[in-house]
This record gives C-alpha cells, sequence and structure tokens, in this order.
C-alpha cells in the first residue's frame, strides 16, 4: 500500500454519459443510507502512526468502514453492490508474503482482511442524498407557503 500519492493536478474518472447504464436519482433506501453515514464522519489517528510519532501524529477526518457496512445494511442495501465501499482479503503467514487466493497460499496460512473507503465515490453519494433531500423540503417548504 502506498501511504501518499503526490499529483500535480486531481485524479481525473472517466463520466461520459455513453459509457454508463442504470443512470438513476437514489431510491428512498439509499437517501436513509447516505443520510446515517453523513453522521458518521469522525475524527482519528492512525494506530501505527501514534506508535511511530507519538502525540506528533496527526488527526485525520473520516469514516469507519465497518460502520458504513452497517448503515447499508441497516437500510436494507449490500455495501459491497457500491464502488465507495471496499473489502480485501489474503491469506498469510506469520507477516510473510500474501497471497491472493487460499488455493495458493502455504499450509498454516491465516485469512486477513482490510476495509476500506474511497471518499470521492462516498461523497458523491452523501451528495446526491442530500440534494434530494434539500429538494424535498424546498418543495415541502413553497406548499406550506403557498
Amino acid at each position: 500500500r502506498f501511504a501518499n500519492a503526490y499529483v500535480t493536478n486531481g485524479v481525473t474518472t472517466g463520466s461520459d454519459e455513453r459509457e454508463k447504464q442504470n443512470i438513476a436519482s437514489l431510491t428512498s433506501a439509499e437517501i436513509t443510507a447516505a443520510t446515517a453515514i453523513s453522521k458518521l464522519f469522525k475524527t482519528y489517528k492512525w494506530k501505527d502512526k501514534v506508535a511511530a510519532k507519538g502525540d506528533a501524529a496527526r488527526t485525520h477526518t473520516g469514516v469507519v468502514a465497518q460502520q458504513v457496512e452497517t448503515a447499508m445494511s441497516d437500510a436494507g442495501l449490500d455495501a459491497s453492490k457500491y464502488a465507495f465501499w471496499c473489502s480485501d482479503t489474503w491469506w498469510q503467514v506469520d507477516g510473510g508474503e500474501p497471497y491472493d487466493t487460499q488455493e495458493e497460499a502455504p499450509e498454516g496460512a491465516t485469512e486477513r482482511n482490510r476495509k476500506g473507503i474511497r471518499y470521492p465515490e462516498l461523497l458523491a453519494f452523501i451528495g446526491a442524498a442530500t440534494e434530494q433531500r434539500l429538494t424535498s423540503i424546498e418543495a415541502r417548504l413553497d406548499a406550506l407557503e403557498g
């Protein structure tokens, strides 16, 4: 895993409509999940950085992948079907070389797993839900004021 990537410009992601299908607004379950996830942002420090730097370890802001997975499940959704949620599994013997499959791993290898978040995808998901919620609130407010 890379700790940092230094680039001059932001990463460009493909977004051409001609390469997409099933384009749709978020469902009510997705809005429910995104609303719950938006409340999960916390500050934290990486354990390995605290071990190496002590009090000088910097504070980060983000979500915990397991909590995002739970929020999706609570809304009746499978986090693994969404590009913002990642789960990597490998097999390893005592911190040695990792193996992608159990079949290729040597006898006695232990299954390992790390969960992660793709923040550009997650923030787009939360942003879409927020916009749809605001549009609904504005329409209801207009109806009340009218």
